[in-house]
């Protein structure tokens, strides 16, 4: 699952959500208070965007340990971690090579 690292990919995140709410891949489950996101190393220099006028985060029921973009306004709620959400999933680029003739045509043995 992805987690925004900037603005640039908080927007972007919610840009694909489509109106919808989507998973971001942070926690606090391991200690109440203390967020966790995917790509980070033990919480150090963590991007978030709570959205604060609002409470969040908030912990209401004492159960919300997981966070979502809400994405009209791009920002972040707490959530309960067994709630229904849409995903978004980080993948790394994948490489390919081709090998073109000197008419700009694939060649037999080119490698996918």
């Amino acid at each position: 699952m992805a987690a925004p690292h900037s603005d640039q990919e908080n927007v972007f995140l919610a840009s694909l959500a489509q109106g919808s709410v989507i998973w971001v891949a942070c926690t606090d489950r391991r200690q109440e208070g203390e967020w966790e996101c995917e790509g980070s190393q033990d919480g150090q220099g963590i991007y978030t965007n709570w959205w604060v006028a609002r409470g969040q985060p908030d912990n209401i029921g004492g159960n919300e340990h997981c966070a979502t973009i809400w994405s009209p306004d791009k920002k972040w709620n707490d959530y309960r971690c067994n709630g229904e959400q849409l995903a978004v999933c980080k993948q790394q680029p994948l490489t390919h090579c081709f090998t073109t003739n000197s008419d700009g045509r694939l060649e037999a043995d080119s490698c996918l």
